[in-house]
C-alpha cells in the first residue's frame, strides 16, 4: 500500500474556497483506515437504492451500509486495493433503477454512504479519470440531485411557505427538526454535496440558478430512473403533495437553514452535532430503571463511563409518535452520517480549530464512548411505544458497525488527537 499526501495544489479548485492560502498548505493527512477495514470493505455486500426497496429508506442498506464510505476514504489516503471496488459501487448506482432518490428527507441519511463515495472519488484523479465522461457527468447530476432535495426540505422558505414538510416526491415521513436521524442525514447531506461542488458559495450558485425542467431532461438524458421519478412527482401524480418545479426552485434560492446559509459549513456541522448529541450520560430512560424492562442498559450499568456528563447521543432519550425513544439503533442512525459528514469535512480541510471544535469534539468522545459500552453490554431497546427483549448489541446480525467504529477510532479520534 502506497500512501499519497494529497496537496491543495493538487486540488486546488475543491480546496481553495476554504483555504485562501492553499498553494502554501497541505490538505489534512488524516490516519490510514486499517487495511483489515478496507479488506472487510472491498468484500462486503455493495449498497443499493431505489424507490421501490421496501421499509422506507430506499435502499437495501439500511443497516449494513457503510463499506463505500471506507471505500472512498482508503481510494483518497492512495490505497489502491480499494479502487476497483470503489468503481463497482460507484458504477452499481449509476444504474437507473439503483441511483438515489434523492426526496430530500428520511432516505438522505443512507445516501450520505454513496454521496461521500462520490466525493472522495472525485477527489481522488486516479480514480476519477477511470470513470467515462458520461459516468462523471452522471455522478455530478446526482449529487446536484441530492443538494437540491436536502436544500428544499431544510430551507426556511420551505418551512414557513408549506403548509406541511414535503419531500421532493411528496413524501411527508420527515422533518427538518425531527430527531438526529433525519436531521443528520437532510442537512449533511448539505454539507457534503457543497464540498463536492467546491464549497458553499459554489452550492448557492447551483441552488440559485436551478432551471427545474432543464434538471429533469438531463436526469433522463443520463438514464438515471429512480431520480427522475423523484424530480416528476409532481408531473406524475398532479393530485400529490409533491411540490412543482417552480416551487422548488424558489424554496432553495438563497438558501438558509435556522438563518444559516452555507458559506459557513463547520458552523453548519456544529449546530447538527450539539444537537445530536445532546443528552446526558445515563444507563437508561428513569434514572436507568428504564420502561417495561427495557430503554436501558442491558448490563454493566454501574460502570458506565461519564455518568451524567453532556454528550450522550440524542436518541437514548428522545421521543417518537408513541412517546418516549431509548434506542440503540436510532442513534446509530444519527451517529453514521454526522461521523460521515465530519471525515468529509475534516479531509476537505474544512474544520476550524477554536471553543465550537473543542465542545464538539468533547460531546462525541463522551457520546460515542457511551454509544460503544451499551453496545458492548447490550441495550434493551424501547421505540414506538414497545420494549424489546433482546438487547441490541454490537454484533448486531446484519449490521457492519465496525467500518463505521473505525472511521472514528482509527482515523478522526487520533487525527484529532494529535492536532490537540
Amino acid at each position: 500500500m502506497r500512501l499519497i499526501a494529497l496537496t491543495c495544489l493538487t486540488l486546488t479548485t475543491v480546496f481553495s474556497f476554504i483555504n485562501p492560502a492553499c498553494a502554501a498548505d497541505p490538505v489534512p493527512t488524516l490516519p490510514p483506515i486499517p487495511q483489515k477495514i478496507v479488506d472487510s470493505a472491498v468484500a462486503a455486500r455493495m449498497i443499493r437504492y431505489g424507490r421501490t426497496i421496501k421499509g422506507g429508506a430506499h435502499t437495501d442498506g439500511a443497516h449494513s451500509g457503510g463499506g463505500s464510505v471506507v471505500l472512498g476514504l482508503a481510494a483518497w489516503q492512495g490505497n489502491e486495493t480499494a479502487d476497483k471496488r470503489l468503481l463497482e459501487q460507484i458504477r452499481y448506482t449509476l444504474q437507473g433503477n439503483h441511483s438515489i432518490s434523492a426526496n430530500g428527507g428520511y432516505p438522505a441519511q443512507h445516501e450520505v454512504l454513496i454521496t461521500s463515495a462520490y466525493t472522495f472519488a472525485r477527489w481522488t484523479p486516479r480514480v476519477w479519470k477511470q470513470l467515462t465522461p458520461a459516468e462523471q457527468k452522471s455522478v455530478d447530476l446526482l449529487m446536484k440531485a441530492a443538494l437540491v432535495a436536502s436544500a428544499f426540505t431544510t430551507s426556511d422558505a420551505s418551512a414557513t411557505n408549506c403548509p406541511k414538510p414535503t419531500g421532493i416526491d411528496g413524501d411527508h415521513n420527515l422533518c427538518r427538526d425531527w430527531n438526529p436521524n433525519y436531521q443528520e442525514g437532510m442537512v449533511g447531506q448539505l454539507i457534503i454535496t457543497s464540498l463536492y461542488f467546491g464549497g458553499g458559495p459554489a452550492a448557492h450558485q447551483i441552488l440559485d440558478a436551478y432551471d427545474h425542467d432543464a434538471f429533469v431532461a438531463e436526469l433522463k438524458a443520463a438514464g438515471l430512473s429512480n431520480t427522475w421519478e423523484t424530480f416528476t412527482w409532481n408531473q406524475a401524480n398532479p393530485t400529490s403533495d409533491a411540490p412543482t418545479g417552480k416551487t422548488i426552485a424558489a424554496n432553495v434560492k438563497n438558501f438558509h437553514f435556522h438563518d444559516l446559509d452555507l458559506s459557513d459549513l463547520f458552523k453548519l456541522y456544529s449546530r447538527l452535532t450539539l444537537r445530536t448529541y445532546g443528552g446526558k450520560v445515563a444507563a437508561g430512560l428513569n434514572e436507568g430503571k428504564g420502561i417495561d424492562g427495557a430503554a436501558k442498559i442491558a448490563s454493566g450499568a454501574d460502570q458506565l463511563p461519564n455518568l451524567g456528563k453532556d454528550g450522550m447521543l440524542l436518541e437514548f432519550a428522545s421521543r417518537d409518535g408513541h412517546g418516549s425513544r431509548s434506542c440503540a439503533e436510532y442513534c446509530l442512525h444519527g451517529f453514521r452520517p454526522n461521523l460521515v459528514s465530519h471525515l468529509v469535512l475534516v479531509a476537505a480541510g474544512g474544520w476550524n480549530k477554536g471553543p465550537m471544535a473543542d465542545e464538539c469534539l468533547t460531546r462525541m468522545n463522551i457520546g460515542i464512548t457511551d454509544l460503544f459500552y451499551k453496545l458492548e453490554h447490550g441495550y434493551l431497546e424501547y421505540a414506538h411505544g414497545k420494549p424489546e427483549t433482546k438487547p441490541f448489541t454490537i454484533n448486531q446480525p446484519g449490521w457492519n458497525i465496525p467500518l463505521t467504529r473505525s472511521l472514528w477510532q482509527d482515523v478522526l479520534k487520533p487525527y484529532h488527537e494529535a492536532k490537540n
